[in-house]
């Protein structure tokens, strides 16, 4: 924390009416009369010296002025690495600016931002260095001149109970976008997108999936055929570690009893965890429909008739097999 400063007045200054008793360690000098009242308010650090001479080290004595009651001064003497000396009747005594007063000023400084410098905060010992903006509303702005005019300005402002964060002109007197506000309550408003986990689409954002008929496998035999056509739909979006994959394939083509009907998992994803999920699906180009079982298995999603693959897909079904699904992907 900075230091507290001491109280100051101009033309602080009288001479010694009454000596301090002894003169090197008495604690209480006199003033000339009325003269108390020319002195700031206690505690502060003053300048004892013989009258008519240039104070000097040998000379001169700080003492720190403790009360003052009337024109008597309460001291504590040989302060700032200044030496008792003996005070007498006559002697000059001021409210002087002094090293500690300096020295203050420079602690105060240190702990301060500068407009025209980098500045550097670090976090004392067991303690937080906090700096402190306080008003009914207080705002830090941050402008970057390597940017081009008109787009060099962000601010921080604590306003009607939120945290804003905005885009400024350039001269502070234009708000553009909010960024982002995060009220007491814990709720955080977001202009646009996020973006998470290094990704380049912003979260929750549909991604579709080019036509790849390597895509589309059967197992452990048989084929599934899916031609360009047949792609109506396939699309996937992520949140976190949950990859949503919806898609509409028609017209799709079996042949060889196969066990499950197998796609890649888009996106070059793989599933953390087997899941089960529901199908649905027509193998007499959609005029009735069933409902099978997705598994998620490894990079691939695999269609099944049944969840236990006991039920075969048929031997032959030329471009007859529909399938519709909306599956969630555990990813790792």
């Amino acid at each position: 924390m900075p230091p507290t400063f001491d109280a100051h007045k101009n033309f602080a200054v009288s001479t010694v009416a009454t000596a301090p008793s002894p003169p090197t360690t008495g604690t209480t000098v006199t003033l000339q009369s009325g003269d108390g009242a020319a002195f700031p308010t206690a505690p502060f650090n003053a300048t004892i010296s013989p009258i008519g001479a240039l104070p000097t080290r040998s000379t001169s004595e700080i003492v720190r002025v403790t009360a003052i009651g009337g024109d008597t001064l309460t001291i504590t003497r040989a302060q700032e690495g200044s030496t008792a000396r003996s005070v007498g009747v006559g002697d000059l005594i001021a409210a002087t600016v002094t090293a500690k007063l300096l020295t203050d000023l420079e602690t105060t400084f240190s702990t301060v931002a500068y407009a025209n410098a980098v500045n550097t905060w670090t976090v004392g010992a067991g303690a937080i260095n906090r700096q402190s903006f306080e008003g009914t509303l207080t705002q830090l702005t941050f402008k970057d001149l390597g940017q081009a005019a008109g787009s060099r300005v962000f601010d921080v402002l604590n306003y009607n109970q939120s945290l804003f964060v905005r885009a400024l002109s350039d001269d502070f007197s234009t708000v553009g976008a909010t960024v982002l506000q995060l009220t007491r309550a814990g709720d955080a408003l977001i202009g646009r997108d996020v973006y998470e986990k290094g990704r380049t689409t912003p979260i929750g954002h549909w991604q579709s999936v080019g036509y790849n008929g390597a895509n589309f496998t059967a197992a452990p035999s048989g084929s599934w055929t899916v031609d360009a056509g047949d792609q109506s739909i396939v699309q996937y979006t992520l949140v976190g570690k949950t990859l949503i994959v919806i898609l509409v394939l028609v017209n799709t083509s079996i042949s060889g009893s196969p066990v499950s009907l197998a796609m890649v998992v888009p996106g070059g994803f793989t599933a953390a965890v087997n899941a089960y999920q529901p199908v649905h699906y027509s193998l007499d180009t959609a005029a009735t429909w069933a409902v099978g079982s997705c598994v998620c298995n490894a990079n691939q999603l695999l269609f099944r008739r049944d969840p236990t693959g006991a039920t075969a897909w048929p031997a032959t079904a030329t471009n007859q097999v529909y399938l519709f699904a909306t599956v969630s992907v555990p990813i790792s």
